[in-house]
C-alpha cells in the first residue's frame, strides 16, 4: 500500500455561524500510513466568511489536525447595514510530518456572530521530502 498523493474536499453550500461558536466547514481523514516512513504533508485550506449582523464583527478560521489548532487567522468582517451580506476570504496552510501509523483528522472550523461560511475548500499535498527554510 502506497499514500495518496493527495486529497480534496470542497463543501460548495453554506454553513451557519452564530454567537462566535466554532463550526465545522469541511473535513477529510489523512489515512493510516502504511510504512514507519514519516510522511510530509502540506495542507491548505480556504474559505469565505460572510457577516449578516448590521455591524462590523470578528470572525476566525481555524486550521486542525486531531484537534490541535496548526494554523489560525482572525479576520474584521464590515457591517452589512441593510444591504447584503458582506464577505471575506480567508486561507490557511500547514506543513507538517506524520508519524504514527493512524489515520489523522484534519479540520476546518470558523466562527462569527451572525453569519456563514460557504465555499470552503480543504487539500492535503504529500511529499516526498519536506524542507522548511
Amino acid at each position: 500500500m502506497t499514500a495518496p498523493e493527495g486529497i480534496f474536499t470542497s463543501n460548495g453550500g453554506s454553513v451557519d455561524l452564530n454567537n462566535f461558536q466554532l463550526t465545522l466547514a469541511a473535513k477529510f481523514t489523512l489515512p493510516p500510513l502504511p510504512t514507519d516512513v514519516p510522511l510530509p504533508w502540506v495542507i491548505i485550506g480556504k474559505a469565505v466568511i460572510e457577516n449578516f449582523d448590521g455591524d462590523p464583527q470578528n470572525a476566525t478560521a481555524q486550521l486542525l489536525l486531531d484537534d490541535v489548532v496548526i494554523d489560525s487567522d482572525e479576520i474584521r468582517l464590515a457591517g452589512c447595514g441593510d444591504g447584503p451580506a458582506v464577505g471575506q476570504c480567508v486561507s490557511l496552510q500547514a506543513a507538517f510530518r506524520q508519524t504514527l501509523k493512524q489515520a489523522a483528522l484534519v479540520e476546518m472550523k470558523c466562527s462569527t456572530y451572525i453569519g456563514r461560511v460557504i465555499d470552503t475548500k480543504l487539500a492535503a499535498i504529500s511529499l516526498s521530502t519536506l524542507h522548511t527554510v
